[in-house]
């Protein structure tokens, strides 16, 4: 993963997103790391706190139809 220089708006506003990507019934997940400055994150007014959004945003989602090998698997990020 090649490092983000050093600048004070990286320092403030910078980070680093996670993500796992894996296949039920395997070992191994595939994991990749991406620099990140904005979150897109819906927060509808009145109807949750940034707290139950950020952990919705941050929800396992299950992708359909993936296959492996002809055939098709459950798997997740």
């Amino acid at each position: 993963m090649a490092t983000m220089s050093k600048s004070i708006i990286k320092d403030i506003f910078g980070g680093i997103l996670r993500n796992e990507f894996h296949v039920d019934g395997s070992r191994t997940s595939n994991v990749t790391f991406e620099e990140a400055f904005v979150l897109n994150l819906p927060i509808p007014f009145d109807e949750c706190t940034i707290e139950d959004c950020m952990a919705a945003y941050f929800e396992k989602s299950f992708v359909e139809d993936y296959k492996v090998n002809g055939r098709v698997v459950n798997a997740h990020n």
